[in-house]
């Protein structure tokens, strides 16, 4: 039976576990979050989904890390983050709105 699960375990390096069931889903899911906890992660799924050409749906913050992945590996810029994590980064790919600001920071 092909397993059309959605993954929902997002992979860290070393977490062997998490990679494996990433890659056996037909699909990737990269959800909503609040904070920076499991920001590479996120990344590094939203890679192996479109290197992998499997599916892929992210929700809020999961599309955010969908642009961030894509200038820093697609574009080549290394750099690339978003203002809401490094509010200083060069290349930022996701500004944060004047009107969040003063909740975030």
């Amino acid at each position: 039976m092909p397993n059309s699960s959605i993954a929902r375990l997002l992979p860290s390096q070393g977490n062997e576990e998490a990679w494996s069931k990433l890659e056996s889903c037909d699909g990737v899911l990269v959800p909503g979050g609040f904070g920076n906890r499991g920001i590479e992660g996120k990344i590094l799924a939203i890679k192996h989904a479109r290197e992998e050409k499997k599916p892929f749906l992210g929700i809020c913050l999961g599309m955010q890390m969908a642009v961030v992945e894509y200038m820093r590996n697609v574009m080549g810029l290394k750099d690339a983050h978003s203002t809401e994590f490094e509010k200083g980064t060069a290349t930022p790919a996701i500004h944060t709105c004047r009107s969040t600001l003063h909740s975030l920071y």
